[in-house]
């Protein structure tokens, strides 16, 4: 385990390394991420451009090492904190609804599970009411 020292300096406690070879800082850059699920059929026939989200790719940017070292000394906090809430990916989160389901929690008719998509939230609201105090 590297120390916290070289995760954000680059030197190390040992030979004074100014930052680690293989870490080369680049510019972040962005790039579209196209929405393909968005389509029907007829769209992908017509070759309509899907709508897109821009991501900015931040892996080797100004501040990766501070992340690298904000997750390490924040992660164990955060799990602590939030013990038994935390979903890791889509398979934990699979298997704790399938285990809600052998404990009953779903025999009740009025439980349903669901998803929501919001699309377009900020621009709906009306600006000068918002702004009113």
């Amino acid at each position: 385990m590297k120390s916290e020292r070289f995760l954000i300096t680059g030197k190390t406690d040992k030979d004074g390394q100014s930052h680690n070879p293989a870490f080369v800082m680049t510019k972040p850059h962005t790039y579209p991420l196209f929405k393909g699920h968005k389509l029907k059929k007829e769209d992908f026939e017509n070759k309509v451009i899907p709508p897109t989200r821009m991501v900015t790719a931040a892996l080797n940017g100004p501040t990766y090492r501070l992340g690298l070292f904000l997750n390490h000394v924040l992660k164990d906090v955060a799990e602590k904190y939030c013990e038994g809430e935390i979903v890791q990916d889509t398979t934990h989160f699979i298997k704790e609804i399938e285990k809600l389901g052998q404990e009953g929690v779903f025999s009740d008719n009025g439980v349903k599970i669901g998803t929501l998509d919001v699309d377009a939230l900020y621009p709906n609201i009306n600006r000068p009411l918002a702004m009113e105090r």
